[in-house]
């Protein structure tokens, strides 16, 4: 099958530190052209990829500008399916006779028929569609059996997070806690996080490279207290380096934990301090061994590459 994938412009595929669409896209793009398909990529300058075709555009341009670079390179390639990894899905929008599928990695400005939703949660609540769960590449996030003390929240500082609740815990209960992500709320790190910052927390801005993975493999467990997540990739990420998870019950958390098993889904305050305390009660293996049944970036090609056929033999138009 020929393939072009549209990433999105902001910053390179795949990124050097905070970007978990774009490291997605990076490890699908790859994955489909290991099965032996033809894969092209249309990214911003700076991206990489293995065993496919790279077409570069300007960092930081407009969705409208990768849109009619990445229409050419459909002009010239004839691809069998087209998928647009970007929030405003222009290709569909501007050529809805093009084979087009989308995915809504955020909340999308735009829907059409077909919208890939990355957890059944978030089809059920926008009223259907396919849903591939996230993969990727394990041997980027090695196992590491031995366990610190410190949590863990890898993310943006924003209201949506609510990273304030994990930090008020860790407090309460004498845990050493790193959060660790870039400023995206000015107004939310000045009033909610900085005043909570010293002692046994602690912030460090956007991570990426050595510095994650040593995180990640370091760490006693991985808290996401998010409202809301499209998916959470970072908890399967913490999985894979055999790191128990908590995570508020947003909706494609109970898709990604094994409660009990790889971590535990938490719904209050109080629900969150008792599954901190009971962490150490699980072990890595389960958790590195649930990554590797379910979340893979082959078995994320694959399960792409089955809509890509639905979508063709849906025909133009659909």
């Amino acid at each position: 099958m020929k393939i072009v994938h549209v990433a999105p412009p902001e910053q390179k595929t795949p990124p050097d530190k905070y970007g978990g669409i774009e490291r997605v896209v990076s490890w699908l793009a790859e994955a489909q052209a290991e099965l032996g398909h033809e894969v092209h990529l249309v990214a911003p300058e700076g991206s990489a990829t293995q065993g496919g075709t790279l077409h570069l555009v300007p960092l930081g341009c407009s969705q409208e500008e990768i849109t009619r670079q990445a229409l050419e390179v459909v002009s010239e390639v004839t691809p069998d399916v087209i998928h647009d990894h970007n929030n405003s899905q222009l290709v569909f929008q501007q050529r809805p006779d093009l084979p087009v599928v989308g995915t809504q990695h955020n909340k999308t400005m735009f829907r059409h028929p077909w919208m890939v939703k990355n957890c059944h949660a978030e089809a059920r609540r926008l009223g259907g569609g396919p849903v591939v769960h996230y993969g990727m590449d394990l041997s980027e996030y090695p196992y590491a059996a031995e366990r610190g003390k410190e949590l863990l929240y890898l993310g943006a500082m924003h209201p949506r997070k609510q990273v304030h609740h994990v930090m008020d815990a860790a407090k309460s209960l004498g845990m050493p806690l790193c959060v660790a992500g870039p400023d995206r709320h000015p107004e939310y790190f000045a009033t909610e996080i900085k005043p909570r910052l010293g002692g046994q927390i602690r912030w460090l801005d956007a991570v990426g490279g050595q510095e994650k993975l040593d995180l990640l493999q370091g760490m006693r467990a991985l808290v996401l207290p998010s409202k809301w997540e499209s998916f959470g990739i970072v908890l399967t990420e913490a999985m894979s380096c055999g790191k128990p998870v908590v995570a508020w019950d947003n909706g494609p958390a109970r898709e990604l934990i094994k409660q009990g098993v790889t971590g535990y889904v938490y719904r209050w305050k109080c629900g969150l301090r008792a599954a901190l305390k009971r962490v150490d009660d699980l072990r890595g293996e389960d958790c590195r061994s649930h990554v590797e049944e379910h979340f893979t970036a082959r078995r994320m090609a694959e399960d792409y590459l089955r809509v890509y056929r639905d979508r063709i033999a849906a025909g133009s138009g659909s």
